[in-house]
């Protein structure tokens, strides 16, 4: 993985296609909006608001973390 960005405006590059997707798609099960970039979905892009509160952000932060290993499950089971 590789994070790019200036401020609260992150990218999380995940190097497997369609990856960002799933993260995407779990994260809004969860009720956390995260669009996805770059031409196979594999960049996540993380845009929380300048005046977000520090408990939002890491609730937002702990969404985005199980979302991740919920990915990484789902992927391991279908191999």
């Amino acid at each position: 993985m590789e994070v790019r960005g200036k401020g609260l405006i992150q990218g999380l590059k995940i190097p497997e296609e369609g990856f960002g997707r799933k993260v995407s798609r779990n994260a809004f099960k969860q009720g956390l909006i995260i669009e996805t970039a770059g031409p196979y979905n594999e960049v996540l892009k993380l845009l929380p608001p300048l005046t977000i509160e520090d408990e939002l952000l890491l609730e937002g932060l702990d969404i985005i973390e199980k979302s991740v290993k919920q990915s990484f499950e789902s992927q391991e089971e279908q191999a």
